[in-house]
């Protein structure tokens, strides 16, 4: 793929459920670098927040704070709600190297999302 994005729409960066959600994310980190193609994830959670996010475990994945949302409407991902919570739904896009969407993944399972992922861009690579 060379150079690549995986544009992954994250609810929020620390649910209670999160540890168990970004593991196999980041375990994956080598492979997605191996294809040059970066990680990037985006709520619309604060800078403040991703940066305790991350700290936490020592993540090293690319959180961006869509807080305006900004992004999750540019590319049409809806606004959740639940309770007084508002969050964006869980998706993925793969953008090639062009800057084209090659590929979409609506309300993913982040444990499965890696491999989903890491095979579009094996496959995208040989075309």
């Amino acid at each position: 793929m060379g150079n690549g994005w995986c544009f992954i729409s994250t609810p929020k960066t620390n649910p209670p459920d999160a540890r168990s959600r970004r593991t196999p994310n980041q375990g994956d980190l080598p492979k997605f670098e191996a294809h040059n193609a970066v990680v990037l994830g985006v709520s619309l959670d604060s800078v403040e927040s991703h940066k305790s996010f991350c700290t936490q475990d020592g993540l090293t994945s690319k959180l961006l704070s869509d807080s305006e949302r900004q992004a999750a409407g540019a590319y049409g991902i809806p606004l959740m709600t639940f309770k007084d919570m508002k969050f964006d739904e869980r998706d993925t896009f793969l953008i090639a190297p062009n800057g084209t969407i090659a590929e979409v993944w609506r309300k993913v399972d982040p444990k499965e999302d890696s491999k989903v992922v890491l095979e579009a861009i094996a496959k995208h690579s040989k075309s």
